[in-house]
Parts: C-alpha cells; structure tokens; sequence
C-alpha cells in the first residue's frame, strides 16, 4: 500500500518553494501511471528507493535521476509510471525560485529534466545523503528548510520575475499589455525579454497558470461542477476550461483528475487554490 504525505513551506520560506510531498508505494502487481500536465513549478527531486520511469510522447523512456531538478512542463509531453518500492521526496519550488535562490535563468529549465547536481553542484550530494538518512517526512522537511534558508538572501527578484510571479499568484488574469506595463516595457519589448528569462513566452505562462489553478481547485473541491471551476477560474464558459484542459494535459477534466495521480499533491494543491 502507498503513502503520499505533504506540507507547507514556513513563512520565510513562501516566496521560494510552494510545497514538499513525498510518495511511497508498496507492492504492486503492474505499474501505476500517472499523467503530468503542464505546470509551472521547478521541482527537485529526491529517489530513496526505487526509481520510476518516466516515457516520453515521442517514444522515449528513461529512468527517474536519483537527484532530479525539473523545470516547468510547458506542454504535456510525459507520463509517469510507478512500480514498486519507490520512495521519493520532492521541493515544489515557485517558478522563479531558482532565479532568487542561485541565479539560474528558469529558461533553461523549460520542459527539461536534469541530474541536479549538474545544475546545483556536489553540495546538493550531501544533501540528499543527510534526507536518505532521515526518519521521517517532517524530519525531512526540517532539514530542506535549513538547506534553503542557507541560502536566502535579501535580492528582490529582478523586474521580469517580479512580474511573473505577480501573473501567477493572480492565477494569469493579467493580458500581455498590463504585464509589460508592470515592467515598463512595451508589449515586444515584454515578450522578448520575458522568454528569454522564463523559457516560454508571457501569454502561455499565464495560460498555464489559470489551467493549474482550475484543476487545483476541482483537486481541493471534488464536489464542485466543472461550470464553477471554469467560472471561478476567470474561462469564458466550461468549454473554453475543457479546451485549455486538452491542451495543456492531453486529456479532459474528468479524465486528467483519475490519471493524475499524486502529481499534484494536497499541500500544493490547497496552495494554489486558496493563493
């Protein structure tokens, strides 16, 4: 039988990372699969036991890293597939967070998965021997928090990225225009530089946005209708929510919510929900 616990990030912490869930299966008699729409958070991932698979939309298939720093899903290209005896803690960072914490551009993280420690370096190592040693999620939790807040400083995030995040937490109710206003840039000069920091171009970020904010709140409220959450979610009318839905998972709202598995655990689900 599996397990998924989850949690908050502490105060300090808000700006920077939006959950920490982890996942553990039992025995299995065939592989769980789990759909992975798009998304907007950078996850870093850490494998204790075994490790998933992860196969590609065009017939690619790879095991998980042992250390795995994930960007942003800017389209659904993937599924997931669990068998037995994984253990996985993963960071659920904001989608500038690594602009903030280490001045990674978030661009070359779009749609790409990598050995963390290629991104991070050998520190990062250590860090996941001091978590496979742990005994428990909330020590766990612990320790990451004294990770990341060793390495907060005071920088406010640069213009773009300050935008960015304004767009997310209004769950991408803002049009291109009042975006580049808020940077004081005209709209071409926007999306130019807004790609070039974020990987993927303005328009879509908040698109995706409004997308996960949708099914977030049909995750944290299962027995509203479709009609509300697309109401609640600033669509047009439910159509308009089940197009962007086919779009951005490959699937339809009811569809996407049995597949998705733990792919969007409750402490990130209630996050954006309630933001």
């Amino acid at each position: 039988m599996g397990t998924l616990q989850s949690a908050a990030p502490s105060p300090a912490l808000r700006d920077l990372v939006r959950a920490y869930a982890q996942r553990t299966t039992g025995a299995l008699e065939a592989p769980v699969v789990q759909r992975v729409p798009a998304s907007l958070e950078v996850v870093l991932g850490f494998e204790f036991g075994s490790l998933f698979t992860v196969d590609y939309r065009d017939g690619r298939s790879e095991p998980a890293h042992r250390i795995a720093l994930v960007g942003s899903h800017c389209s659904p290209n993937a599924t997931l597939a669990l068998g037995a005896g994984v253990e996985s803690f993963a960071v659920f960072l904001q989608p500038t967070a690594l602009q903030r914490l280490l001045g990674i551009p978030t661009q070359h993280l779009a749609d790409r998965s990598y050995p963390a420690g290629d991104v991070l370096g050998p520190g990062i190592d250590a860090l996941w021997s001091v978590l496979a040693d742990a005994t428990s999620f909330e020590q766990r939790v612990r320790l990451v928090e004294a990770h990341l807040l060793g390495k907060l400083h005071d920088n406010a995030p640069a213009t773009i990225a300050q935008v960015a995040m304004d767009t997310f937490s209004r769950h991408g109710r803002l049009g291109v225009a009042e975006m580049a206003g808020l940077a004081s840039l005209s709209v071409r000069q926007f999306e130019r530089q807004f790609e070039r920091e974020l990987g993927l171009p303005p328009k879509r970020f908040a698109r995706i946005a409004r997308f996960q904010f949708a099914l977030d709140a049909k995750l944290v409220g299962p027995g509203r209708s479709w009609l509300d959450v697309a109401h609640g979610a600033g669509y047009y009318d439910q159509m308009h929510l089940v197009r962007d839905f086919h779009s951005l998972s490959g699937a339809s709202p009811t569809r996407l919510v049995a597949e998705l598995g733990d792919t969007r655990p409750p402490a990130l689900a209630g996050s954006d929900a309630q933001d």
